[in-house]
């Protein structure tokens, strides 16, 4: 493939990044426009119960219908899309004692809660510099009801949100970064085309002179035919061997070998600067995503910390439950920062990186495992 050719197909792998936000943002029109009137009449039935504004709870109920939407689309988009993509050939097993399991978790809780003090420290230092724009994020978040604790608001931000998003911008988006990214490896994704049917029936007579389709032509004298070579033997040669190595768990062995309509992938993994460049396009996509310069911002950090984390072990399971961490811990942050302050400035500086670098650690302590599979 010439160099032009990969750059064409890079930058249309790149412009697919754009549909699906395109795709996302027109999930959530579609499904505004489809469910208001439900939405107000639940309003009406459970707005005080909920302790919310009609204003926030009716916010609330929208955000939930945009996002079962969105879960319906993406969630089939991502199904058709795993078996063939990048983050499939990084999932190895993963250690399934229970130390390790609880490892795993209490990394992604002290993650998802160092990150989440972060950004509040941060937005409390530019309202000092920005307190304009500070003022209109405040009132928008109290808007949309995210700041309410209820029933409805938990489901929505540490249920919904995480499905949908992960699946929107870990699973699809990534997917279509790092074929953008990674156009060479473009073996990994094709789909081959159908084998020839076999004939409907092996009992048909046959016209003289004409081999049955199950048997090979009469040999004439030097002319024969090899002997056929067991699918024992063929997996004892060399190039068989090599070919099973490079393959994928789920992949057939003929996927992998090359054809002249499919060539056979490059057997080595994406390099790290490659997986960056693609996660930070979806990352920047995710923060552009939620709508206002603030939340941007810190979006694209999280969106970056969560391709990382989704990229370690090739599982959206992983992003989703750190997502949602980040989430909840939202209800609880003021709180936090407080029990922080007790230990002076030093203890709301320090507190939060302390907690991030230690759920990296015993996440990516518990998460070791074998070299991934060769794309």
């Amino acid at each position: 493939m010439s160099m032009g050719s990969k750059m064409l197909r890079g930058a249309g792998w790149l412009l697919a990044c754009l549909g699906v936000a395109a795709a996302f943002l027109g999930v959530q029109v579609a499904a505004l426009l489809c469910t208001e009137p439900l939405a107000r009449a639940l309003v009406e039935l459970t707005a005080r119960a909920l302790g919310s504004k009609p204003a926030a709870a009716l916010d609330l109920y929208l955000s939930l219908f945009v996002q079962i939407a969105s879960l319906i689309l993406f969630w089939w988009w991502w199904h058709r899309l795993e078996p063939r993509s990048f983050l499939r050939t990084r999932r190895s097993p993963l250690d399934g004692a229970l130390t390790a399991r609880l490892k795993r978790v209490a990394g992604l809780v002290l993650l998802g809660v160092g990150v989440q003090l972060i950004v509040a420290v941060v937005l409390s230092l530019l309202t000092t510099v920005i307190p304009e724009m500070m003022r209109d994020y405040t009132q928008m978040v109290e808007d949309t009801g995210t700041s309410d604790l209820n029933v409805l608001s938990l489901v929505v931000l540490t249920l919904g949100a995480p499905l949908t998003e992960e699946l929107t911008c870990r699973g699809v988006m990534l997917e279509f970064a790092l074929r953008g990214i990674c156009p060479a490896w473009r073996a990994r994704w094709i789909r081959q085309s159908h084998a020839p049917r076999a004939p409907q029936s092996l009992d048909a007579p046959t016209p003289p002179g004409v081999s049955a389709p199950c048997e090979a032509p009469a040999s004439h004298g030097a002319a024969a035919m090899p002997e056929p070579v067991t699918s024992h033997e063929a997996a004892a040669t060399p190039e068989a061997v090599s070919t099973h190595k490079a393959l994928a768990p789920h992949e057939a062995p003929h996927a992998a070998a090359g054809t002249p309509e499919m060539p056979a992938a490059p057997a080595q993994p994406v390099p790290l600067v490659r997986f960056a460049v693609a996660a930070l396009v979806q990352a920047l996509l995710f923060g552009l995503l939620h709508g206002n310069p603030i939340q941007t911002g810190y979006a694209t950090i999280a969106g970056l910390v969560l391709a990382a984390v989704a990229w370690r072990t090739g599982r959206l399971a992983h992003s989703m439950l750190l997502h949602g961490v980040v989430n909840i811990s939202s209800f609880a942050v003021t709180s936090l920062v407080n029990a922080l302050g007790m230990l002076g400035d030093l203890g709301i500086v320090a507190g939060p990186l302390l907690m991030c670098a230690a759920g990296a650690w015993l996440f990516w302590s518990a998460t070791r495992n074998p070299a991934p599979q060769a794309i």
